[in-house]
């Protein structure tokens, strides 16, 4: 049994298979957006931008496999990164799955139940991707590690603090020790 989703004015349309069930695809799919993408609340799209053609096309990729669409693509010339689109009903699709719409730097955010109590796959997928937009990797003299940051505004830290731990224990769950999570003293502040 296949339900088909009519997406922006009959243009597109994606088959969902039901029930639908969480996969790596799609804790993939949550890790970038919750890395260099989002859920843009008044236009109710899915915004991805990245400087790496190769993660845009892994993005486009996971989209393509999950919904059935090649999603739009542009270059902005002025901030010299790349602009995925995906139609306006996969972002709909995608909040009742669990992911964050609105700007992330000013709300709370939560990794949903189907990741943290997932597979290890689903939990690798989801932190691969993240990390990939998200992390920084120290390589000198004296240091070798990998970092992970993210905004937040100053009022939201401490809830934000509950989102790095499961970040935290997820990372413990698959066999890989994290440094505690500390902030980072700058004009906005994060962790």
């Amino acid at each position: 049994n296949f339900a088909y989703l009519k997406l922006y004015r009959g243009q597109y349309t994606i088959k969902v298979e039901l029930p639908f069930r969480t996969n790596e695809k799609l804790a993939s799919l949550l890790g970038h957006i919750l890395g260099d993408g989002c859920i843009k609340t008044k236009e109710e799209n899915v915004y991805y931008t990245n400087k790496s053609k190769d993660l845009i096309e892994e993005f486009k990729t996971i989209i393509r496999d999950l919904f059935g669409i090649s999603p739009g693509e542009n270059f902005n010339e002025k901030r010299e990164f790349y602009e995925v689109y995906p139609p306006k009903t996969i972002a709909k699709f995608l909040v009742l799955c669990g992911f964050p719409k609105g700007e992330k730097t000013k709300q709370v955010l939560t990794i949903p139940d189907w990741i943290k109590n997932g597979s290890n796959e689903i939990k690798s997928s989801f932190i691969r991707a993240l990390f990939d937009d998200e992390g920084t990797v120290l390589n000198n003299v004296k240091n070798h590690s990998i970092g992970f940051c993210m905004n937040k505004k100053n009022s939201l830290l401490e809830a934000h603090k509950n989102f790095m731990e499961d970040i935290r224990e997820i990372l413990f769950s698959i066999g890989i020790q994290p440094n505690p999570i500390f902030v980072r003293k700058q004009p906005f502040d994060s962790m």
